[in-house]
């Protein structure tokens, strides 16, 4: 969990902050699947979730514990507030 806050004028973060929860399970000896979700909040406000596959191959000659994995991230909405006008 991250929570910042900045008070320069020249960095106008304002008040921040995300929770990022993830989980894998190995469906089979060699392989993988594992699912991230995470919430963001501040000026704007996001969602968003991350999943990801892992496989096992062993030993592949002089390659030993040889892994591949694959991630698609990022996938989720964010929204900003938009700015009152004076």
């Amino acid at each position: 969990m991250c929570i910042f806050n900045s008070s320069f004028e020249t960095l106008p973060w304002g008040t921040a902050g995300s929770l990022r929860l993830a989980y894998s399970k190995e469906v089979t000896e060699n392989l993988a699947l594992g699912i991230g979700l995470y919430g963001i909040v501040g000026t704007g406000w996001g969602v968003g979730a991350d999943i990801g596959v892992l496989y096992r191959f062993g030993d592949l000659g002089f390659a030993k514990d040889t892994k591949i994995g694959a991630s698609i991230t990022g996938m989720g909405k964010t929204v900003q507030r938009q700015s009152r006008r004076r």
